[in-house]
């Protein structure tokens, strides 16, 4: 509201400054020009600030996210030589899941499945203590 204040305040002194040594010296016809110009800057600058104050509630706000939401598409179980153990994959949180740089550090891991394959992830259980939780399957 202020910069609109001030931008019309300014356009109007600019339009005003050219008229006044213009309506000494001049037929008054040619000092309407002036005036007209100011007039239309001024029309133009309520118009712009009008349609930036409609658009304004037309968009809708964000959903908000939950970061502690994690994809249950990335959860898996893996069997290993000590018991089945829940796992979110690293790669796959990746790419769906927008926070992963803010995933506690102590969770990450390295598990290696009953065929000698390892597997790199975030460890369910740690994730669980941390207050996070996997979203609706």
């Amino acid at each position: 509201m202020r910069t609109f204040i001030l931008t019309t305040t300014c356009a109007a002194l600019v339009s005003l400054s050219a008229v006044s040594p213009a309506v000494a010296e001049q037929r008054p016809r040619d000092v309407l020009v002036p005036l007209l110009l100011g007039g239309l800057a001024i029309y133009a600058i309520k118009e712009r600030k009008d349609r930036k104050r409609q658009q304004a509630p037309a968009t809708p706000a964000p959903a908000q996210v939950d970061r502690k939401v994690l994809p249950a598409a990335c959860y898996t179980r893996v069997n290993t030589w000590d018991g089945r153990v829940g796992l979110f994959g690293g790669r796959c949180l990746q790419r769906q899941y927008a926070h992963v740089d803010h995933l506690p550090r102590q969770c990450r891991t390295r598990i290696e499945n009953a065929q000698g394959k390892v597997r790199r992830g975030y460890a369910a259980r740690c994730l669980r203590h941390f207050g996070y939780r996997m979203s609706s399957r």
